[in-house]
Order: C-alpha cells, then sequence, then structure tokens
C-alpha cells in the first residue's frame, strides 16, 4: 500500500510556508530512495527465433497439375479429328499446286498439327501394361487346372494407348491370351516328345510403329 500524506498549505503564514516545503524536500528524498530500492531493471529482451516458413516441396507440383472434364478432352479430340482432315486434304492439294510459297506453309502446318495432335493425346495415354499385367495370374490359373506348365512373357507393357482404346481391346485380349493357353499350347508330354521344353510360352508384345499401335501375339 502506498502512503499518502496531505500537506496544509497557509500561505498567510510563512512559518508554515517555509515548513511544508522542508517536508516536501523530505517527501521527495524519501520517495526517490524508496523507487530507486524498489524498482527492478527490466530484465533483457530475447530476440524470438527466426521462424522459417515450411517448405512445400509439393506446391510445384500441385501448381502444376489442373483437374479437367473427361468431356472437354472428348471434345479437343474431335476438334483434333476434324484438323488432322483438313491437314490431309491441304496436303494432298500441294501436290498438284506449283506454289512454293503455299508449300512451306503447308508443310508448317502439317508439323504444328502433328505435334498438337501428340500433346491432345497425352492426357488421355495410359500404358497398355495396366491390363497385360493382370493376365499373369489368369495364366498361373489356367497352368494349373489344365496341368501344364505355361509362362507368360510380356514385351512393351510400358506402351501407351488412348484409355478408350484400352477398354475396347481389354476383353479381346483376355480372349486370345485365354485361347492360346487353351488351344495353341501342347501338352508336357508331347513337348517332350516334340524335343521341345516342355514349359510353353505365350509371348505379348506391344509397340508403336509408323504413328500407329501394333500388336503381335505368338
Amino acid at each position: 500500500m502506498n502512503p499518502v500524506i496531505c500537506l496544509v498549505h497557509d500561505p498567510a503564514n510563512p512559518k508554515v510556508r517555509t515548513d511544508v516545503q522542508s517536508k516536501v524536500a523530505l517527501l521527495e528524498t524519501f520517495y526517490q530512495e524508496n523507487h530507486s530500492a524498489r524498482e527492478v531493471p527490466p530484465a533483457p529482451l530475447k530476440e524470438a527465433p527466426e521462424s522459417k516458413a515450411p517448405v512445400n516441396e509439393n506446391k510445384d507440383a500441385v501448381d502444376s497439375t489442373i483437374r479437367v472434364q473427361v468431356s472437354l478432352l472428348d471434345r479437343l479430340m474431335t476438334l483434333m479429328g476434324e484438323m488432322v482432315l483438313v491437314r490431309i486434304q491441304v496436303l494432298q492439294h500441294t501436290e498438284k499446286c506449283d506454289d512454293m510459297e503455299f508449300t512451306r506453309l503447308s508443310q508448317k502446318l502439317n508439323q504444328v498439327t502433328t505435334e498438337l495432335q501428340d500433346k491432345t493425346m497425352k492426357p488421355r495415354m495410359e500404358p497398355i501394361g495396366n491390363i497385360l499385367t493382370k493376365f499373369q495370374r489368369m495364366v498361373r490359373d489356367l497352368s494349373a487346372s489344365l496341368d501344364m506348365k505355361i509362362q507368360l512373357k510380356l514385351i512393351g507393357t510400358e506402351t501407351e494407348l488412348d484409355k478408350s482404346l484400352i477398354e475396347a481391346v481389354k476383353d479381346l485380349l483376355t480372349h486370345i491370351v485365354r485361347n492360346s493357353c487353351d488351344h495353341g499350347l501342347e501338352t508336357p508330354a508331347e513337348r517332350i516328345a516334340a524335343g521341345k521344353n516342355e514349359t510353353g510360352t505365350i509371348t505379348v508384345e506391344a509397340y508403336h510403329e509408323w504413328a500407329d499401335n501394333c500388336q503381335y501375339y505368338r
């Protein structure tokens, strides 16, 4: 609790005024001694450690990808098909034209259209290995049920096809591989008698050739 002192000041009485002045001086001295004893020097401020913002490693990956509706991709594919037809017509007309400038422009159009076609089809492309690798289990099950030794060899699983085309040929490929196991290979005894390895091999190969996808089965 802080002390409270009341002083009565009478200007008409010089003795009182002198006495008051002396008491005020005494109070000031008392206050300074008390205040300096109680005053605690402030603690030095500690510098807050610099907070490093977390580095988002996936930020670039997130910023570089967007979601696109399949209907928009289908529309782009349709327009790209029409552009390819126009390109073919222009190139056919170039063969009958002697205008060198028109020939040069048509060749440039052909180059740009081809590159645009590849970039447009890229989002819809998937490796065919997504369905070919599933045949491994089917061949093992057929090999056990038929009491035969069958090996499935896959080549070119990284070959990319349009997603809709992969869905279209999935059942066809399943039928071909199954028939190859059922009717395309001899029994182990027949293979040994013919001088062959008792393990039959079914090879599925996929690759691109001349901008067309080719698949061979043997």
